[in-house]
């Protein structure tokens, strides 16, 4: 793979500068009784870098590195050692990626909201489902996926982005539960006096009322036919603004997969959908970084 080393040493050189001063002077947030080869920061740099290339699993990950990027690979622990610990790291993969949106997106007062379908198995398959099974309640669910007019198991990520495409909140929820459900908890994180767009799935004018009332946020919807207006309806450019979110769940899905299930606990699962909204914003911040379009990331690291 292509100057292998130079991507994964540009990350970890970005990880450093971002979590300047929360890492030991081994460059890890635990106090190990035997110091390990590869750090924390490695781990958390890795978990990024093997999610923006498509690497699928440690398995593929070490074979890579192993050929392409040798220096790296003396480093590694064991394969259980490096996906155990990557669990347990992946709320600080999630933290900077978090940092780097909110640098991304200063001073924006206008987002949008929306969800997408995360498919584990085929409707027809969830019966017998075996996987994701260890976290009691929040087993996958059935739910219509209104795209392709069928019914999945799994679960939907609730996002939040700006108007530039960076994604700055998110929810990872089981896939029946309701899109509206979800506006109150991800619309308290923005700023007052800022602007929500979503589709019509975010109707509820006690909702959008409480949240302007709570937070002075607008939320804007359309209205469905022959339904009153609501509280804060939509026009033509807010419409045109709504569909840079499924431009940004288009590039996680084909770029970075998002919908490929490789995992096969809950936690697993979710390290990697955490991990991949990183890759996906530390090839956006690089674009910042350079003067780029933040929207170009397939070649950005």
């Amino acid at each position: 793979m292509h100057n292998l080393s130079a991507k994964i040493t540009q990350v970890l050189e970005l990880s450093k500068l971002t979590f300047e001063g929360r890492f030991n002077e081994h460059d890890n947030l635990s106090i190990y009784k035997n110091l390990p080869k590869a750090s924390d920061l490695l781990i958390v740099t890795l978990s990024i870098v093997m999610e923006y290339l498509g690497v699928h699993s440690e398995y593929q990950l070490y074979n890579t590195l192993k050929a392409d990027a040798p220096d790296y690979f003396g480093w590694l622990p064991d394969r259980t050692n490096f996906n155990r610990r990557r669990r347990k790291l992946h709320s600080t993969v999630d933290e900077f990626a978090n940092y780097l949106a909110m640098e991304m997106c200063d001073k924006e007062d206008v987002f949008i909201i929306d969800s997408t379908p995360i498919e584990i198995c085929r409707f027809a398959r969830f019966n017998s489902l075996k996987i994701m099974q260890d976290k009691i309640d929040f087993k996958p669910q059935v739910a219509r996926n209104y795209i392709d007019k069928r019914s999945y198991a799994g679960y939907k990520l609730h996002a939040v982005v700006s108007t530039k495409g960076v994604i700055i909140n998110y929810e990872l929820t089981q896939a029946n539960v309701h899109d509206v459900t979800m506006l109150q908890p991800l619309a308290q994180t923005l700023p007052s006096d800022s602007e929500l767009i979503g589709d019509k799935g975010y109707i509820s004018k006690a909702r959008q009322l409480e949240i302007f009332t709570d937070n002075q946020v607008k939320v804007y919807t359309a209205s469905r036919s022959g339904q009153r207006p609501t509280p804060f309806p939509i026009n033509s450019h807010k419409q045109r603004i709504r569909k840079r979110i499924e431009t940004c769940f288009s590039q996680l899905k084909d770029q970075y997969r998002l919908a490929s299930n490789y995992a096969k606990s809950f936690y697993g699962f979710m390290t990697r959908v955490v991990s991949k909204i990183a890759a996906f914003t530390v090839a956006q911040y690089i674009n910042f970084l350079d003067s780029k379009p933040l929207g170009k990331v397939k070649y950005a690291i």
